[in-house]
């Protein structure tokens, strides 16, 4: 998605897995979709998505192969724990 842009990445404080901070730019709420490398995704099996404080909340994500879908609203981010 050309508005929509990865402003972080890091591994969990435990780090067995990884966290993914997405942005939209250009106020059209979107589903972008990731897909990451396999040799940083091997063991993930669930994608969680994260308030600022990084707890759990609902909304709109999923992780399957590789491939990380999400929704995100304009001018707005999400974070996704994916472990």
């Amino acid at each position: 998605n050309s508005n929509v842009v990865l402003s972080a990445l890091k591994r969990t404080e435990g780090g067995n897995g990884l966290v993914l901070r997405l942005a939209e730019l250009n106020g059209t709420a979107t589903s972008a979709v990731v897909t990451l490398a396999p040799e940083l995704t091997k063991s993930v099996t669930t994608a969680t998505l994260l308030n600022p404080a990084e707890s759990p909340i609902s909304g709109e994500v999923s992780w399957k192969e590789g491939v990380l879908t999400v929704a995100i609203p304009a001018y707005n981010f999400v974070t996704v724990c994916l472990q």
